[in-house]
């Protein structure tokens, strides 16, 4: 295990994202400032052995969990800005190591952690409400991916403090598709709880449990665990403490 090694004792990393291009390997992280009491976004590449970051954002408001991933040949990144109530897509400039702004895809209210899942010809985007941030999970749907996405007929699909927020990318597991979400049932970011979706259409949500990701036991950060993404042989995951 190699922690990224955080510049100064008044900020931390958190929800770390990771792609593969055909240019190098990114890692896409929450870099949180204690002083200013808010967190930006930032990038590590794996040409620079992840030890140099570069910031990719300065807004007024928080931003954080920087979903990305690629699709006709752009890296795209979906980041949470639950504050502005909007939840707005970017593009990545490989060469320039910036955000440009593509459009916003749903505004509203306070999304957090929004999370996209291409399935059947349709894209998916699970999601909690501040209001429930711990609790309810909310799925939306369309069939473009920048909208207009539409409330999934058994919204809130599920109310459940122990997987409801999701926790990183929806993957694909021995033929099986996995969900992480995190467990908060004791305090946030408790551990991740990955669950397989059994059936999803517009009008069903099906799961059955997976498995349990705990913290990292003996390590600097063995008190939570709550988001983990994969991609080039690498995982990437955060710790608490």
């Amino acid at each position: 295990i190699k922690w990224l090694k955080k510049p100064k004792r008044n900020c931390y990393f958190a929800d770390p994202f990771i792609i593969k291009t055909k240019k190098d390997t990114y890692i896409f992280f929450e870099w949180y400032s204690y002083p200013r009491g808010k967190a930006d976004l930032a990038v590590a590449l794996k040409s620079e052995n992840f030890e140099k970051y570069h910031k990719l954002t300065n807004f007024k408001e928080h931003r954080s969990y920087p979903y990305v991933f690629e699709h006709d040949d752009v890296i795209y990144c979906l980041p949470e800005a639950n504050q502005t109530k909007q939840l707005t897509l970017y593009r990545f400039n490989e060469e320039k190591l910036t955000f440009e702004k593509d459009s916003v895809i749903m505004e509203g209210f306070p999304i957090v952690d929004a999370t996209l899942h291409h399935h059947d010809n349709k894209w998916y985007i699970y999601l909690v409400n501040q209001k429930n941030s711990h609790t309810h999970l909310e799925i939306y749907y369309s069939d473009e991916l920048r909208g207009k996405y539409i409330s999934h007929d058994l919204n809130p699909v599920m109310i459940d403090c122990s997987k409801a927020r999701p926790a990183g990318k929806i993957f694909t597991y021995k033929g099986k598709t996995i969900r992480p979400s995190q467990n908060c049932t004791e305090h946030y970011g408790q551990s991740i709880t990955l669950e397989e979706i059994d059936l999803l259409t517009e009008n069903i949500f099906r799961t059955k449990e997976f498995g349990n990701i705990t913290p990292i036991e003996n390590s600097d950060y063995n008190d939570g665990i709550h988001t983990i993404n994969s991609d080039d042989n690498i995982v990437v995951f955060d710790g608490k403490r």
